[in-house]
């Protein structure tokens, strides 16, 4: 179930790190994988995952190689938040692939091996893709406040403060 809710979380976030708009797939593609979720949380029987694995099975792996390979070109063209993405998300795309093929067996004990730990690597390259778009978020704010405070310096030196007051005007922008 907590499968689920992560691949339903994944690509909206991969999609807006990247800048893409996500499409009506992608929506519908979350849609399904919360009520998986929902689904496997509520009756968590044997019979439930196994009614679900071939939607499982059609919906997981490909979505993961899509999203691993617009990841992929992003980073390839210089997107700083792609290239911790894509090394973030490789564990979890293989994981994801792992976890396919052995839905495909019998051997479902192996599933949680790998997609904990890959998983954890994931999170981690979340936290570090969104410290790093904060931080600079943060320095292009900085910037911008300096700008704005020298421009209304030089503003002032040719429409004194004394005579936007005389005019009644708190602001230089309500002279116009």
């Amino acid at each position: 179930a907590n499968f689920h809710l992560i691949t339903a979380i994944f690509p909206l976030f991969m999609l807006a790190v990247l800048g893409i708009k996500p499409g009506r797939l992608v929506k519908v593609y979350t849609l399904i994988n919360t009520a998986l979720a929902v689904l496997m949380l509520g009756f968590g029987t044997v019979a439930v995952y196994d009614l679900t694995r071939p939607l499982r099975m059609a919906l997981m792996a490909p979505l993961a190689i899509v999203l691993m390979a617009v990841t992929t070109q992003a980073a390839w063209r210089g997107n700083r938040e792609a290239r911790t993405l894509a090394l973030a998300g490789l564990p979890l795309f293989i994981a994801v692939l792992h976890d396919r093929f052995v839905d495909l067996s019998a051997t479902r004990g192996l599933v949680s091996a790998w997609s904990n730990p890959a998983f954890a690597v994931f999170v981690v390259g979340m936290a570090l893709t969104l410290a790093d778009r904060f931080g600079r978020a943060y320095t292009t704010l900085a910037a911008r406040e300096q700008e704005v405070a020298a421009m209304n310096e030089a503003a002032s030196r040719f429409v004194p403060f004394p005579l936007l007051s005389l005019l009644g005007k708190k602001d230089i922008r309500e002279v116009i």
